[in-house]
């Protein structure tokens, strides 16, 4: 302890004041900052070069999140495709002649692009709509209006084209023929986000509004496995 004082002593001379570092030290250390560790890792903020044990919080925070969003929304796909594929044999009738077994190589594709591009791709997005667009659900629905609507359209507009090119990419890519991906990408892209704006709209609209910032991309997950599940069945 008698070693331990002066050590103390320098850090409170170096911070201009006993009064003030004792207060700064509560409200970074204190229960306030590790009840909104969610929060600042979200939005990748930093709280200065004091607090370090409240930016290896933040940034242990912010790992989980990208972690948890990869594995869900990998794992998520998987679900989609497994269902996607029974649905199309069923419409198909070819249980009888090939059974129920999947194309695993079709999963594995859809999976690892949940996993390693639309996974990571998630959990960047919704916190920076968040951090620049957001919502206070005390305020009066007029107020949240401009933030609402660039939410949802952002997210058709900017994000859409990036899943849709990323998953046609990473396909194509997989199954050996990448110098389709240009002519895919220009014959398919467009019809295919045409038609996703009436299921992603109200999805998303649901999204913003209704579900918190930590579950919003389980829920857009979640619909990504029924979108799947829809267009299996309307184009078997």
């Amino acid at each position: 302890m008698a070693g331990f004082v002066p050590r103390v002593g320098i850090s409170i001379r170096n911070a201009r004041g006993f009064s003030r570092t004792s207060s700064l030290s509560a409200k970074s250390w204190g229960p306030r900052s590790q009840g909104r560790a969610w929060q600042h890792s979200c939005r990748a903020t930093s709280n200065g070069g004091n607090a370090k044990s409240s930016s290896a919080s933040s940034q242990s925070a912010w790992r989980s999140h990208m972690l948890r969003s990869m594995v869900t929304t990998g794992g998520l796909a998987v679900a989609g495709d497994l269902i996607a594929q029974t649905i199309q044999k069923v419409k198909k009738k070819e249980t009888a002649d090939s059974g129920m077994m999947p194309d695993l190589s079709r999963t594995a594709r859809m999976g690892t692009f949940g996993f390693f591009y639309y996974g990571p791709l998630n959990g960047v997005w919704y916190p920076f709509l968040d951090k620049y667009f957001p919502l206070d659900k005390a305020a009066a629905m007029a107020a949240n209006l401009p933030s609402f609507i660039a939410k949802v359209s952002l997210n058709q507009i900017v994000l859409g084209p990036l899943v849709v090119a990323g998953v046609f990419s990473w396909t194509l890519t997989l199954q050996g023929k990448p110098e389709k991906i240009v002519q895919k990408i220009h014959d398919d892209a467009f019809s295919t986000l045409k038609t996703g704006w009436k299921f992603w709209i109200p999805a998303s609209m649901l999204n913003f509004w209704v579900v918190p910032l930590p579950y919003q991309v389980l829920y857009m997950s979640c619909c990504a496995t029924v979108w799947n599940a829809i267009l299996s069945s309307v184009t078997a």
